[in-house]
């Protein structure tokens, strides 16, 4: 028999050594795949645990450099310029800002007592109310009254004020380095139940503190209420309905503001039919110091 020996020795093979030598490959293995995406030599960073409790909560926003408190109510307007929350009526209120001060007005009517007499304006309409005022300046986080006055003018009729129309957005406003005018939009019912429009318009002068009631500027009308299916008025007129936007133009003889009144709609024409406004039917007014308020100009 012929034995043939191998003359490469093979190391024993112990359970223990194919064990380690197992592990070592797996381990080789694993590395080489991760190392597609970067194998470090570090632990993998671990999951972050859910959260178990509420976020804590972001410091509120800091308040709007122009924020201001609620405006003072209608009974405190009442209860400044009178004395009492219940004498007279509130009718409007608008907060503006001239120069570096901001500013809060209320305006309230009453019946005129005693009976107007000769010396009041010979042009306030029959049944004309007061109308008083109470302004306000915002200093810090509130309102202080700053003036009121009683009767600044004369206006409406059948002892009422004009309705204001909308809201205080709506009114139009003009302002320069010493006065502010503001034009509120309000209506009133004439015979034939036609609703007239106007602009009532009032003047601050902020070094006096004071307002004045400048006059009121038609801006148009509408006789729905009195129009008939066919289209017609009671008279057998043509029904008709316009409006006015205000515009504004500085005028240094014054001192005040030019107002124009740019008319849409339409209107009766000299033939009884009804025509549409255009660009020749606007109408200025321009400020009267002799009357001490606002005149349609002839020019």
């Amino acid at each position: 028999m012929k034995i043939t020996i191998d003359s490469e020795r093979r190391p024993i093979r112990t359970p223990q050594a194919w064990v380690l030598r197992r592990l070592w490959a797996v381990a080789f293995v694993a590395c080489s795949f991760a190392a597609l995406s970067g194998c470090k030599n570090e632990k993998a960073p671990q999951a972050a645990p859910e959260a178990t409790a509420a976020a804590a909560p972001t410091a509120p926003a800091p308040q709007a450099e122009d924020a201001a408190p609620p405006a003072p109510s209608g009974d405190r307007v009442l209860a400044d310029i009178y004395g009492d929350a219940k004498a007279g009526e509130f009718w409007f209120g608008r907060t503006f800002r001239l120069g570096d001060r901001r500013y809060r007005v209320g305006f309230a009517s009453s019946l005129v007592e005693p009976a107007p007499t000769a010396e009041d304006r010979s042009d306030a309409p029959e049944g004309a109310v007061s109308i008083s005022q109470v302004t306000y300046v915002l200093d810090g986080s509130e309102w202080r009254k700053l003036s009121t006055a009683k009767d600044i003018g004369r206006f409406g009729a059948n002892d009422q004020a004009p309705v204001v129309e909308t809201d205080d957005d709506a009114a139009a406003e003009f302002s320069d380095a010493a006065r502010y005018l503001l034009a509120v939009p309000a209506w009133h019912t004439e015979m034939g139940g036609v609703e007239m429009h106007t602009a009532e318009v009032f003047a601050f002068d902020s070094a006096a503190n004071a307002w004045t009631y400048v006059g009121s500027i038609y801006t148009g009308e509408n006789d729905d209420a009195g129009c008939t299916d066919e289209g017609k008025t009671v008279s057998g007129a043509a029904c008709t309905a316009s409006a006015g936007e205000l515009k504004f133009a500085a005028n240094a003889q014054t001192g005040f503001p030019d107002i124009s009144v740019i008319r849409s709609g339409t209107t009766l024409g000299n033939d009884g039919r009804a025509r549409t406004l255009g660009a020749a039917d606007a109408v200025r007014y321009v400020y009267s110091a002799e009357s001490g308020e606002y005149r349609e100009s002839q020019k």
